[in-house]
């Protein structure tokens, strides 16, 4: 009569530990919690059998309540005020303060789990389509204030799904359309990446091969809807000759241009 079975349990607390996003002592007080729900056997079984010894956590102890206090304000349409902190060239968390010198006041409007990280969308009337994103562990002395704005909200149509798609990881820049070749044992990965609704898919044909790769491969045309930026040519960079930018030509020759910057500062 146990609420879950013993394979569900498992994925839960797999999930758990495994998740960056919750720091250790987090992370083992939600297993020691989770454990109390199965039977003693099953509670050892568990023990015995996830090892995530090493794994990268994230090391802010207050996230969940950053989080709760975001989820608040935007069920209830308030503003938040919050500092901000980026990594110093010695690894170490420096505020990022605004120029008047005071925490930043903003319009919450989504939260986003995304790359094993939280991100707060933010309305902006400075950024592309009105929408800054920051990283919640990096915020900090974060406050509810009074009602917000309301001219700043989303279109109720706003699709959050294609937003965070197109951006890639949460970095700036405005979508378009990008057709690109791929080789087609890649296509699963592309599709993995970009959401299989989210890519038109067909066969291209007179894509030729790098010197020295293999012959006589089939190649895909596809077209994507993404934000062209670095994020998105690095996305690129890593299949090497593997996936090409073929359309539109301006975003071609801006990764053209990312390769040759790179490739000189690495030559320095």
């Amino acid at each position: 009569t146990r609420p879950f079975e013993p394979a569900q349990m498992t994925l839960l607390v797999d999930a758990v530990q495994t998740s960056r996003s919750i720091t250790k002592n987090n992370s083992a007080a939600l297993v020691r919690k989770l454990k109390k729900l199965v039977s003693k056997n099953q509670a050892k079984s568990i023990d015995a059998r996830v090892h995530v010894s090493g794994r990268v956590k994230m090391q802010n102890e207050s996230i969940f309540r950053a989080v709760d206090l975001i989820q608040r304000a935007i069920s209830e349409k308030r503003d938040v005020s919050f500092g901000y902190m980026r990594y110093d060239v010695r690894k170490r968390l420096r505020d990022v303060s605004p120029h008047d010198g005071k925490d930043r006041v903003k319009t919450p409007l989504h939260l986003v789990y995304s790359n094993e990280n939280y991100y707060l969308l933010a309305y902006d009337e400075q950024a592309a389509d009105h929408i800054r994103s920051y990283r919640v562990d990096r915020m900090h002395n974060i406050l509810v204030l009074g009602k917000s704005d309301r001219t700043h909200r989303l279109d109720p149509g706003f699709d959050i799904v294609a937003y965070e798609r197109q951006l890639l990881d949460m970095y700036s820049g405005r979508p378009q359309a990008v057709k690109l070749h791929v080789a087609e044992e890649l296509v699963g990965t592309m599709i993995d990446l970009f959401g299989a609704e989210n890519v038109e898919c067909t066969e291209a044909k007179g894509v030729k091969e790098a010197p020295g790769s293999e012959a006589d491969r089939r190649w895909a045309s596809m077209h994507v809807k993404v934000a062209p930026s670095a994020v998105f040519f690095g996305r690129v960079a890593q299949f090497g000759g593997d996936v090409r930018i073929a359309h539109p030509k301006k975003v071609a020759e801006d990764y053209q241009a990312h390769l040759r910057k790179a490739l000189a500062a690495q030559q320095l």
